[in-house]
């Protein structure tokens, strides 16, 4: 179910018209609140948080991105960074305008932009194809 980024949130509307409210862990408003934190941590307006212990070398990183973004599916498992974890109690019309917000930030950002912690560096356009498979990673469990 992968869609262009600015129809994200769109997409998230559509998923709460049909009753459908969460994944297995999240809420839909937590989820619309963590893709809007994952751009704005992408854009340096949150802070790092705490990263995972070991991070992949550099060069395996850019292999990472190659094949998982390529096949435009995330792996499992994965931990957020702290700084991107949602809260409970979020509201989603306003995570919404908060995912809006930072999607338009985003496009009009030519950065720079942080270091991924699992894809290593990444132009816009290798953010935004991250963006879109994040959130398809999220919301194709959504029941």
């Amino acid at each position: 179910m992968q869609i262009p980024l600015a129809r994200v949130p769109e997409q998230i509307q559509c998923l709460a018209s049909e009753g459908k409210s969460r994944s297995v862990s999240w809420s839909l408003a937590q989820i619309a609140d963590h893709l809007a934190m994952t751009i704005e941590w992408q854009l340096d307006r949150l802070p790092v948080g705490k990263l995972p212990d070991r991070l992949p070398p550099m060069w395996l990183r850019r292999i990472f991105r190659v094949i998982f973004l390529g096949l435009g599916r995330l792996p499992r498992g994965v931990p957020a960074v702290s700084s991107i974890v949602p809260q409970s109690d979020v509201d989603l019309e306003a995570s919404l305008d908060r995912l809006r917000s930072a999607i338009a930030s985003m496009f009009v950002s030519d950065g720079p932009y942080r270091t991924h912690p699992f894809f290593g560096n990444m132009t816009k356009s290798g953010w935004v194809r991250f963006h879109e498979v994040h959130a398809a990673h999220h919301l194709k469990r959504i029941v």
